[in-house]
């Protein structure tokens, strides 16, 4: 496995131990936060390139981030009674929103289209041809929409299969209990009017006929599931594994106008991690650790200090 793949694999690791910190931890009280002198993440995009600049402090007020900048910017946010916290180093990473998620299955098989700051079904369907237009796979494979795109859509057709391809096209749900495909897969897949749901799933029909709509429910996901090429974790980008656990699962929540990015007006949900992950060698990422966890910008969990790497 090569360097990325480690990465994803490891980091998976390590964000499933912080969606564990207790909920009991003690908590500080602070309307007014700065902390400055580490790495603040701020990248919402995945994949993308290590930036060369990146913030290095954070102010917070009332439970929300008030601003992301340079150490000298921040100091014109320090207030009197402000709470200031040297990162020493630390890198901040929005919290880990819901251990449900699921970023194995969703990596492994669906890293070609990402739809998740796609907010109506004609986005989605732009986003989607964006896709096909350069994709060098038989399959297009996406993930990331949302189950409110159809909400007030009565299914009497696919949308998806107003995009022009031959190819078939897979789109996971951004909670992973979904695909939505074309035409051209369920035709792969062999499903059918006739086809029954199976046990446990469901396969969505088009109003006021049995015609599948496209929509793939729980278990019925698995009628197509072998039929995807997996695609290897050796391929996944750091910024694949981070953004899963932060923009991703925020989206998939419903949350993702609240949380899921260090941006000023978001709540101040963040967690201390005492190394940055990008810069961290492969074999020594198991031993990443977290610092500290702030929810509403009141600190819940304190770990280990951090110290400079052996």
């Amino acid at each position: 496995m090569n360097v990325n793949g480690s990465k994803f694999v490891l980091l998976t690791a390590l964000f499933t131990a912080c969606a564990s910190i207790p909920k009991s931890a003690t908590h500080e009280n602070f309307n007014d936060l700065l902390l400055r002198g580490g790495r603040i993440e701020t990248r919402t995009a995945m994949p993308g390139p290590v930036h060369a600049s990146f913030p290095t402090a954070i102010a917070v007020r009332d439970g929300k981030i008030l601003f992301v900048g340079s150490d000298a910017a921040a100091a014109a946010h320090l207030g009197r009674y402000s709470k200031v916290v040297d990162l020493a180093g630390s890198t901040i990473l929005p919290d880990f929103i819901d251990a449900l998620i699921l970023p194995n299955d969703s990596h492994e098989k669906f890293a070609d289209c990402y739809l998740n700051e796609a907010n109506t079904l004609d986005d989605v369907l732009n986003v989607v041809r964006s896709c096909v237009a350069i994709s060098k796979t038989g399959w297009l494979r996406g993930s990331g929409w949302s189950h409110t795109l159809f909400e007030s859509v009565p299914l009497t057709d696919n949308p998806l299969d107003y995009v022009e391809t031959t190819g078939p096209i897979a789109l996971v749900s951004s909670d992973g209990h979904s695909y939505w495909v074309n035409h051209v897969a369920l035709s792969l897949a062999g499903i059918k009017a006739q086809t029954p749901d199976p046990r446990d799933g469901v396969i969505g029909r088009k109003v006021g006929s049995l015609e599948p709509s496209g929509l793939l429910h729980d278990r019925a996901m698995g009628l197509i599931d072998s039929l995807i090429p997996k695609r290897s974790l050796e391929n996944t980008h750091v910024d694949q594994a981070i953004a899963r656990f932060m923009t991703s699962a925020a989206h998939a929540t419903f949350w993702k106008n609240q949380t899921g990015v260090l941006v000023p007006g978001m709540r101040a949900d963040f967690v201390l991690l005492n190394h940055d992950p990008y810069e961290t060698p492969p074999n020594r990422l198991g031993s990443l650790q977290v610092v500290a966890a702030y929810k509403d910008g009141l600190r819940i969990y304190t770990g280990p200090l951090p110290g400079r790497r052996r």
